[in-house]
């Protein structure tokens, strides 16, 4: 977890000096990045999406959704008077996401804060009350700093104009479709693991209809079954250490951070492609295995 955090901090912080020091960062991208990255970070600067040290806001995004989650997951179970800088990590991790321009990002990162706050609250009113308030904060933040860094505009400018075009998916709406009629001629076992790109020349950005369509009916109900199970399994054994008030606290935070990665994996799924992605999937493994490593009676006891 440690790792997780020191890492995805650089992340956020790379993001945040691209914004404030385009020029500086350019230059730290030249050392460490190289071709086709080093060519798509510039070019993503150039349309004002914020890329940090990697070649595509995707990956940076994802690297975000990483320190979120962790600092989400901190801030839940931290004593009441020691959250205040947690609040403003968060709200860094936050203001760097929105940088990225990735809209869906945004949205799950939300989502996946919501289940996790469902699955910790247990009924206290208290802590409703202050979580609730978390997105007020943060939005109170970001109008500060909107105020005070006349350059933030350009980045909500961008996501209105996403808002207000007629494809609100961004072309994913022809994949998706093009990937079904796929699945229609092929409904029981598909065309093929990985082929889809043979056909449609892409991805299609849901990696739910992307396994319907390489891997049929059959490939796409074993796995949901598994990642739902794994998902069911983690909640509910989660619930069980909440209600215990012998559990220490990181072991709280690890089993809020599993499930914040899960959802946020599953949810993603429904725009993007982080299935067939090492980095994503990879995390996403990582934290099925961290709350599995606490899943046992000797353990809980």
């Amino acid at each position: 977890m440690n790792y997780f955090f020191v890492f995805s901090l650089i992340h956020v912080l790379a993001t945040l000096f691209q914004f404030l020091k385009p020029n500086l960062m350019s230059n730290v991208n030249s050392i460490i990045l190289s071709g086709q990255n080093l060519v798509s970070n510039q070019e993503l600067l150039n349309l004002g999406s914020y890329a940090g040290i990697t070649g595509q806001t995707g990956i940076n995004s994802l690297y975000i959704s990483i320190f979120i989650a962790v600092v989400f997951s901190k801030l839940l179970n931290k004593p009441q008077g020691k959250k205040i800088i947690i609040l403003i990590l968060l709200s860094v991790g936050f203001l760097a996401l929105l940088l990225t321009v990735k809209r869906s990002q945004v949205i799950v990162n939300l989502i996946s804060m919501m289940i996790v706050l469902f699955v910790f609250i247990n009924n206290d009113k208290k802590k409703t009350a202050f979580f609730v308030s978390i997105p007020v904060l943060i939005s109170g933040l970001g109008f500060i700093i909107i105020k005070t860094i006349p350059r933030a505009d350009a980045v909500f400018d961008k996501f209105a104009f996403f808002s207000e075009q007629s494809d609100f998916t961004n072309g994913r709406e022809y994949l998706w479709n093009t990937s079904l009629e796929i699945f229609a001629q092929n409904p029981l076992f598909g065309v093929g693991a990985a082929t889809i790109i043979k056909h449609i020349q892409d991805m299609s950005h849901n990696i739910y209809i992307q396994l319907l369509a390489e891997m049929g009916v059959l490939g796409f109900t074993v796995f949901i079954l598994g990642v739902l199970i794994s998902f069911v399994i983690t909640i509910r054994e989660t619930k069980k250490y909440i209600k215990n008030d012998k559990t220490q606290y990181h072991t709280k935070m690890h089993l809020g951070f599993s499930i914040y990665m899960q959802t946020y994996f599953l949810l993603y799924g429904f725009f993007g492609n982080p299935l067939y992605g090492i980095v994503f999937l990879a995390t996403y493994m990582q934290s099925i295995a961290l709350g599995k490593s606490y899943f046992s009676k000797d353990s809980r006891n």
